[in-house]
């Protein structure tokens, strides 16, 4: 699979949060390496990928997770979609659509998979509809 691609169908017009975000990032932050520092910090390996987790709740104390998310997220870009929807945007007044639109997709996604039960959610399961600048269609 790819950026473009789905399980079921192929998916014109649409990216990934983490493909804009990747592609937007001036820092060219190494994501792989920032996955690994998280990896390491709660010892994810393979073999026990779902008990790391567990594991790290009971080892690590909320100060110790709260410093490392933030040196995490120290290394990113705080604007990325903010600048993403600048430059989409024809207009201030179409950037104010264009955000409002996102985020109350964002937040009607959020909140129904929350109730479903779906745990999936990360920047790769999220897809933008590019060709909402030109319709009215919602950006997820």
């Amino acid at each position: 699979m790819t950026s473009t691609l789905g399980v079921i169908e192929w998916l014109q017009n649409t990216r990934t949060l983490r493909d804009i975000t990747e592609k937007r990032d001036r820092n060219k932050t190494n994501y792989r390496e920032m996955q690994e520092s998280l990896n390491s910090f709660i010892n994810l390996t393979p073999a026990r990928a779902m008990a790391a987790y567990l594991l790290s709740y009971k080892e690590r104390s909320r100060e110790d997770c709260v410093v490392h998310m933030n040196k995490l997220y120290a290394k990113l870009e705080s604007n990325l979609l903010h600048t993403y929807f600048l430059e989409l945007a024809a207009s201030p007044e179409a950037y104010l659509v264009l955000r409002n639109r996102f985020t109350r997709s964002l937040a009607v996604i959020n909140t129904c998979s929350y109730l479903l039960g779906v745990g999936d959610r990360h920047l790769e399961n999220f897809l933008l509809d590019t060709s909402v600048v030109r319709s009215n269609r919602y950006l997820i």
